[in-house]
């Protein structure tokens, strides 16, 4: 703490006069020397004489315009008025009730986080569990799905956090992962290309190779998603945000799929207008630990949900029926080189593996 700040606690009369002393330091230097000198004095008598001496005479002498002077209850050196010792109090109550306001919140927010058990897992510790395993009835969505992937999205640095990801597969649909990608075309054109003289592998090995293959996992992933299969996001923010932000970034991410510079482009536009329809009905911040919902059906449509935790709500905001932009943001969430979360793709990639 620099020595103004000291002598400003313990005389809150100086802070009007002290700052405009600075401000005229050029001036009355030797005040200035006053100023700070008075924070090293720890008698009464000492910090009374520098106060009589920069308030009652300098300020005069100089000619500057005595400020007005301090309510009572809020300091207990204002001036010669009588010390209120009752008001006096009235401010570190009230900064104690708004300390122990905030202490309360958290603790209520932290109790509202749901821990992992054995039907869930961790993503961070700041939000609730992700379900290994969501659908109807508890979940308004249209069939059931089992979770293949889960991490962080990380922006600006590797240290904020944004939201927690996790990427589902429809259970009825995991049968389509060996179908398309153990298919004869696939195999041969992409995954068990090895030459004779390389030493043999097997088949997941030489699919795990190609879906973490920069050039083959886009086309291997579009095939997938061409099968019909369903797939679902769930979003989780770290970060309270708002439902802009929400609206954005799933707009960024379809962007951010090299394949949307080659798209008809008023489709593309098409599809993202129908995704702004969606967020019409919502306005305002979206809480921590809240839930957003990209469900992606059989002909690449999207239905987009919104849980309120708290309240315990479900909203429905659309669908967005143009298919591009649901193949798009799928194909990026999990053949981009820089998905949205890298940690959440390569576990998803080691579950396709598996099912293949």
């Amino acid at each position: 703490m620099n020595p103004f700040s000291l002598l400003v606690i313990t005389h809150p009369l100086l802070i009007s006069d002290g700052l405009l002393i600075l401000k005229q330091r050029a001036r009355a230097p030797s005040l200035l020397f006053l100023l700070f000198a008075g924070a090293y004095s720890r008698t009464r008598e000492n910090m009374s004489l520098i106060t009589n001496v920069l308030v009652k005479r300098s300020c005069f002498k100089a000619g500057w315009r005595r400020p007005s002077q301090w309510y009572s209850h809020y300091s207990t050196t204002a001036g010669n008025a009588r010390v209120n010792k009752k008001g006096s109090k009235v401010v570190p109550v009230m900064a104690a009730l708004a300390l122990a306001s905030i202490f309360a919140k958290k603790w209520y927010d932290g109790s509202q986080i749901k821990k992992a058990d054995a039907t869930s897992v961790t993503v961070d510790s700041s939000i609730s569990a992700f379900p290994k395993k969501m659908g109807p009835p508890q979940w308004p969505f249209a069939t059931q799905y089992e979770l293949l992937g889960k991490g962080v999205r990380c922006v600006s640095s590797i240290t904020f956090k944004a939201y927690g990801l996790g990427l589902y597969i429809a259970a009825d649909d995991k049968h389509l992962v060996a179908e398309v990608l153990d298919s004869k075309f696939l195999s041969q054109a992409f995954i068990d290309t090895a030459s004779p003289s390389s030493p043999a592998r097997s088949h997941q090995e030489n699919l795990r190779a190609a879906l973490n293959d920069p050039a083959k996992a886009p086309i291997l992933i579009n095939n997938l998603l061409d099968s019909g299969i369903r797939l679902m996001s769930k979003n989780t923010p770290i970060k309270a945000g708002s439902f802009k932000l929400l609206m954005d970034g799933t707009r960024k991410s379809v962007l951010k799929n090299p394949d949307s510079q080659s798209q008809d482009k008023t489709r593309l536009e098409a599809g993202f207008q129908e995704l702004h329809d969606c967020f019409r009905s919502v306005k305002g911040l979206v809480a921590r630990d809240d839930d957003f919902f990209i469900e992606l059906n059989k002909d690449c449509s999207v239905n987009l949900c919104y849980y309120a935790r708290k309240k315990d709500e479900f909203v429905m905001l659309g669908t967005v029926k143009e298919p591009l932009i649901g193949k798009l943001l799928f194909a990026h969430y999990f053949a981009a080189v820089d998905p949205p979360s890298q940690e959440a793709k390569q576990e998803a990639m080691d579950a396709l593996v598996s099912l293949a």
